[in-house]
């Protein structure tokens, strides 16, 4: 059973068999926990490498060719214009961070107002300046996939190879093909999977993902978002407290608000697990979801 893993944010400083290593040995991890006799060390896994990629866009370096520089290039979302750079995204993601944290502190009678173009309102908002700083990078990063040209292109062209290698890995008996994504990595695979026309995928994992963010979905390749016809089971893992899977489900709310009519025969119904306890310092790491037991279960084991 081959696994295809996508990567998140900030892993410029590692490189593509650490960050494997490190994936397949939480997940082991999870599954001494939670007591299973099975193992990944002898799987097949395949992970494309993007970290160093985002990082130079995000620095602006070479990789740095963004929709806005490029004849002010617009895109219709949702039967609106928007301009798709990177400083569009973070103010509307800071915007809805804002919102939400309104709406879960409304009780005390915190007004939390935006700050208009300034990241500095994150302070007031986070808990504390490292999860300011944290989130800062996420839509940095998340900027740098979502509105740069080339940067998209060259991650795609990663993750469409990497989506055949799996594939081609299929061989005995267990023929099952299992992508799990974290982060960013979620925003990747989505739109990989709805470029695959080969055999179904058994299972997506998507982990402490923005997919439920307006500013993330209005922006992906597809409009409005479809589940993956590809995909015959979705289950999405986030821990309430993870301030990038902001609106934690991923359901008819959010990403699939366009799948509300009773009659529709569009699927939506992907298997929220939010009661998930990341012990990382800002509830996203991906370690910290990966050992967790029930999720190394579901990713290993998965039910039918």
């Amino acid at each position: 059973m081959p696994f295809l893993f996508f990567h998140g944010i900030a892993q410029e400083r590692s490189n593509q068999n650490e960050l494997r290593k490190l994936w397949i040995e939480s997940i082991e991890t999870g599954l001494e926990r939670a007591g299973s006799p099975v193992s990944l060390r002898d799987a097949i896994v395949e992970m494309p490498f993007y970290g160093e990629l985002l990082a130079d866009a995000k620095s602006g370096g070479p990789a740095e060719n963004s929709y806005r520089d490029q004849d002010n290039l617009t895109r219709t979302r949702n039967g609106r214009k928007t301009d798709s750079g990177g400083d569009d995204i973070k103010l509307e993601f800071i915007t809805e961070i804002a919102r939400e944290k309104s709406r879960q502190t409304d009780k005390d009678n915190l007004n939390r107002g935006v700050m208009s173009g300034s990241l500095r309102m994150l302070s007031s908002i986070l808990p504390n300046k490292v999860q300011a700083a944290f989130v800062d990078l996420v839509l940095s990063q998340v900027a740098a996939y979502l509105a740069s040209r080339e940067v998209h292109s060259a991650i795609s062209k990663m993750a469409d190879a990497a989506m055949l290698a799996a594939h081609q890995a299929r061989s005995g008996a267990d023929r099952r093909f299992v992508v799990v994504a974290h982060s960013l990595g979620t925003v990747v695979a989505l739109e990989a999977l709805w470029r695959w026309r080969s055999e179904p995928i058994d299972l997506l994992v998507t982990i402490g993902s923005p997919l439920s963010v307006g500013c993330i979905r209005s922006r992906l390749a597809m409009d409005p978002p479809r589940w993956p016809k590809s995909v015959r089971q979705w289950i999405n893992v986030a821990d309430r407290d993870d301030i990038v899977a902001l609106h934690g489900a991923l359901d008819r709310s959010n990403l699939f608000e366009s799948c509300t009519s009773l009659n529709t025969i569009e699927r939506a119904d992907v298997l929220n697990v939010l009661d998930i306890r990341n012990h990382m310092g800002n509830h996203h790491g991906i370690a910290g979801y990966l050992d967790d037991p029930v999720v190394a279960r579901l990713i290993y084991a998965f039910p039918e």
